[in-house]
């Protein structure tokens, strides 16, 4: 149970520097990143990320081209 507060407490950081949609897909890369299994790359995250396909594949490389 700490440790799902801690990890909420990290991503509650992003609110602060992240327009909401944003601050959504930064959370769906962050958990993804985490739990995926496979190479730690966008693609290889997509499906544990966006398991349901809710975004557009490129909204997801989008919102680290457009940060630059």
């Amino acid at each position: 149970m700490a440790e799902a507060l801690a990890w909420d407490a990290i991503l509650a950081a992003a609110v602060a520097v992240f327009t909401q949609p944003s601050c959504r897909l930064c959370r769906h890369i962050a958990c993804g990143w985490v739990l995926c299994p496979a190479r730690r790359t966008i693609t290889g995250r997509l499906p544990t990320a966006d398991p349901g396909g809710e975004h557009a594949h490129d909204a997801f490389h989008r919102l680290f081209r457009d940060a630059l």
